[in-house]
């Protein structure tokens, strides 16, 4: 039996920190040579995060191959730049290269800063402000962006708040997943997939990625348009009304529920999006005949998720009821239509 499914196997059997619904990956440059795509999707991989580029000239040479040769097996193709950067107008042409270079390709995943080194000993603040130069330019190009590092280096180097408008993907190499938020974790860079020779990198991710992810026209809805402009109105998020329910929006969902836990139960919450412990706990049980704010969250969560609850409409009818039922049953919950705290956790928590 291949080693990445004795890997999986043994964190879901001896390890609780693996989210119940993930999706398989992994990460690759010019190093890993000649791929057999069709090999590594019989293999279970589902997304690739393929090296596209490093520093301001350096453009990978297999990166059009792999990316084509993903797709073309149904492996969702994102990319990444290995940043070099030392200031904020050298990350502004970092950004440039690696966006000359993605968008002739077929990106159809996410795309990542790889951020793994401080070469002019910036301070937490600036580099931080240089991967958000980064993070901006790339992102207003219309992908959907990642940013990488270790933990360590994320807790040492970085400003954590300053960035925590993008999704944290994090290297950690134990049966235990990093204690910082993320929405993909690298646990391993000895893994083994068929058709790719030697270690490579393997990771989780938590997100469907592969949804809407890629440049130039992400796809809209009418729903997801209609909940930014509701976010807009109650919360004063101040979204973009393109009907992409990308980080921001997720994030204004969350600052959402805060407001309401707190207008509502006197709850205290700081309003920042981040749907932590203490978030967590202030949750109230929200059910079956049920109207009004949360409701309504609640109902553009499980939408944004691909769960049909009858409408977003402030009622917490049958249909809905169902589709939280499903999500439980999707992610290893109790299944009893409430959405209490462990529920609301873990329909929040990626956002």
């Amino acid at each position: 039996m291949k080693r990445l499914i004795i890997f999986v196997l043994f964190l879901c059997l001896f390890s609780t920190t693996v989210r119940a619904e993930t999706y398989s990956g992994v990460d690759i440059s010019d190093y890993q040579g000649s791929i057999s795509w069709s090999e590594a999707a019989a293999d279970g991989i589902e997304f690739a995060m393929i090296k596209a580029t490093e520093g301001n000239s350096l453009t990978e040479s297999t990166f059009y191959t792999n990316v084509s040769g993903a797709n073309a097996n149904g492996i969702a193709a994102g990319a990444y730049h290995y940043a070099r950067f030392t200031s904020i107008s050298d990350a502004k042409s970092e950004a440039e290269h690696f966006l000359s270079v993605i968008s002739s390709a077929d990106i159809t995943y996410a795309v990542a800063l790889d951020l793994e080194a401080n070469p002019a000993g910036l301070s937490a603040g600036t580099l931080s402000q240089a991967a958000l130069a980064f993070c901006e330019k790339v992102a207003s190009a219309g992908y959907t962006v990642l940013i990488y590092s270790s933990q360590n280096f994320f807790q040492t180097e970085l400003d954590m708040d300053a960035l925590n408008s993008y999704g944290f993907w994090v290297a950690k190499y134990s049966s235990d997943a990093p204690v910082i938020d993320h929405v993909m974790w690298q646990y391993t860079s000895t893994g083994a997939v068929s058709g790719i020779s030697g270690d490579v990198d393997l990771n989780y991710a938590y997100e469907d990625f592969a949804n809407g992810s890629g440049g130039g026209s992400p796809s809209t809805d009418s729903v997801s348009a209609s909940i930014q402009q509701t976010l807009n109105s109650r919360y004063n998020t101040g979204l973009t009304v393109d009907g992409i329910i990308g980080t921001q929006t997720k994030k204004a969902m969350v600052k959402g529920v805060q407001t309401e836990l707190n207008k509502q139960f006197g709850k205290g919450l700081v309003v920042d999006g981040l749907y932590g412990p203490k978030t967590k706990s202030a949750f109230v049980n929200v059910r079956y005949g049920a109207q009004g704010n949360l409701t309504y969250l609640i109902q553009a969560a499980l939408y944004s998720k691909g769960f049909d609850t009858g409408g977003v409409d402030a009622i917490f009818g049958s249909k809905t009821r169902s589709a939280v039922r499903q999500f439980q049953s999707d992610n290893g919950l109790s299944v009893d239509g409430i959405v209490g705290e462990n529920t609301a956790y873990t329909l929040f928590r990626n956002y």
